[in-house]
C-alpha cells in the first residue's frame, strides 16, 4: 500500500472516541473474565487494535448504505448468504460479512481458502468479505525463506488479490 493511504488521519475527537470504545471493550472483557472464571472464551488480549478497525469498517459501510454486518470466525459466510437471499432480495451491498481470524488460516485450507475458492460459485458468493487478522505470528518462528515462499502472510495476500 502507498504510505500516504495506509496512515489514518484522525482528529482529536475521533481519537478520543476510538480510545473510549477500546477501553469499553477491554472493561467488558475484564468483566467476562471475572464473571466466568475458567470458561473458554474469545479474548482481545494483544488484539485490542481490532476495535478501531471494526469501528472504521462499520462506520464506512454505513455511509455506503450497508444495513447489516455479520461478524464471526467460522459460519459467517453461510449466515451472510442466507440473510442476503432472505432479507435483502439478493442485494449483497446491504450486508457485509466480517471474518476475524488468526494468520494461520491464511496459509492453510481453512475458512480463507474456502471463501476465495467458492466466492464465484452460484449460491455461495456474498459480494465480498472483510478479513480482520489478529495475531500475525504464523511466520514468527519460521522467517527463513527456505521454509516459505513468502516473508509473511500479507505478501501471500498480495499474490492472491
Amino acid at each position: 500500500m502507498e504510505s500516504c493511504r495506509n496512515t489514518p488521519n484522525f482528529n482529536r475527537e475521533e481519537k478520543i472516541d476510538l480510545l473510549r470504545k477500546t477501553n469499553e471493550a477491554v472493561a467488558f472483557e475484564n468483566f467476562l473474565h471475572t464473571k466466568f472464571v475458567g470458561q473458554k472464551r474469545f479474548s482481545l488480549e494483544g488484539g485490542e487494535s481490532i476495535i478501531p478497525a471494526l469501528d472504521t469498517v462499520v462506520e464506512f459501510g454505513a455511509e455506503l448504505g450497508v444495513q447489516e454486518f455479520v461478524i464471526g470466525m467460522a459460519v459467517v459466510e453461510g449466515i451472510s448468504r442466507a440473510k442476503i437471499d432472505q432479507y435483502y432480495e439478493g442485494n449483497a451491498k446491504k450486508l457485509v460479512p466480517i471474518l476475524i481470524h488468526g494468520d494461520h488460516s491464511m496459509a492453510g485450507q481453512g475458512i480463507v481458502y474456502e471463501v476465495l475458492q467458492m466466492s464465484k460459485l452460484p449460491g455461495y458468493g456474498t459480494g465480498g468479505t472483510v478479513h480482520l487478522v489478529i495475531n500475525n505470528q504464523a511466520w514468527f518462528m519460521s522467517q527463513n525463506l527456505r521454509l516459505s515462499s513468502v516473508r509473511n502472510f500479507i505478501e501471500m495476500c498480495l499474490w492472491t488479490f
